[in-house]
């Protein structure tokens, strides 16, 4: 009887099981562990009557958000599609893509923000998804072996609807502690181009190097890569080149550019479509450069994995330290 009396009472948060076995504390590379306690809390409030291992698993998901998060430094930069020399004529400058509305360069000044390193994983959704008491997409699909490599829980994530990403990083934000949001298009593009510089392709020389940096060119019609499969950009941010696109926070319009604030834009006021950034993995990665822009409506038919997202953190944050042992 002692000893039933002793094990209720280091029961802890999140640990309930049935006699004393506890599962492992959380714990992080960058975070304190007050910091993981109070993102405990706030899932217990946020999602009470939760399995101990269901709600270990939703403070993982937070605390792998917040070591994800790179810091960007804030400062200006040209926005919008540079010239470059034309393999044709080496005398004259050419635009990079066709599509006219990046055409318009123009200075934006930004706050310093933070940024998802990787695109949001297709297993971390599927477990937002869980709780929203909603029933995993293509489910035939993920039922046939032949279609399993598509699902693996390390790749982008697939999204059908706009506002569905957005409620996901402010979820995550709010368990976090941290104000999250998607990323504005300049947001997007200034970590793109890591701090702005004139980089063409978000790889880790600005460059393409089929194979290495990017999967091999052979194999685009093939399902995604795994997140960060490929090395980063030298600000350390994963498939911003090639993998899926992402929705940004901007409502689109082609105009915008010559429109835009110079400082912290957010796009237009309103709008039937949401900005895309960044290629696919249908796309050749040759012709998608860190300049170009896509748009998308709000709504779509189904789930595919050509359109994923990450996440921002709107408010500065300090540089990730490495926690001293």
């Amino acid at each position: 009887m002692k000893r039933i009396f002793t094990c209720l009472f280091l029961i802890l948060p999140l640990s309930a099981t049935v006699g004393c076995a506890q599962p492992p504390p959380v714990t992080s590379a960058i975070l304190s562990q007050d910091d993981i306690q109070a993102i405990q809390e706030r899932v217990e409030q946020t999602h009470s009557g939760l399995s101990a291992e269901k709600a270990r698993e939703v403070v993982e998901l937070v605390v792998r958000a917040r070591e994800n998060m790179v810091h960007v430094e804030g400062g200006s930069f040209q926005m919008g599609d540079w010239l470059i020399e034309c393999q044709w004529d080496k005398s004259q400058g050419c635009r990079m893509d066709s599509n006219p509305d990046n055409d318009y360069v123009h200075e934006v000044k930004l706050s310093s923000f933070g940024i998802s390193k990787y695109e949001t994983t297709l297993g971390d959704f599927d477990l937002f998804r869980e709780l929203q008491g909603k029933t995993p997409y293509r489910a035939d699909w993920r039922e046939s072996e032949a279609l399993a490599d598509m699902f693996h829980p390390r790749k982008p994530a697939w999204t059908k609807d706009w506002q569905e990403t957005q409620d996901y990083c402010q979820w995550v934000g709010e368990l976090a502690g941290v104000d999250m949001d998607l990323p504005t298009e300049a947001q997007w593009e200034y970590a793109a181009r890591s701090r702005g510089r004139w980089l063409i392709w978000a790889t880790d020389n600005g460059e393409i190097d089929s194979g290495r940096n990017i999967r091999n060119r052979d194999s685009i019609a093939e399902t995604n890569s795994e997140v960060g499969s490929y090395p980063p950009n030298p600000i350390g941010i994963y498939d911003m080149s090639f993998n899926a696109a992402e929705w940004v926070r901007d409502w689109y319009s082609a105009s915008y550019y010559e429109e835009s604030p110079i400082n912290s834009p957010q796009g237009p006021d309103s709008g039937s479509e949401k900005v895309i950034r960044g290629g696919t993995n249908v796309t050749d990665p040759t012709t998608t450069f860190t300049v170009t822009r896509g748009a998308a409506n709000v709504q779509n038919n189904d789930y595919n994995d050509t359109l994923s997202f990450r996440c921002a953190a709107r408010e500065q944050l300090p540089p990730p330290q490495e926690k001293k042992s």
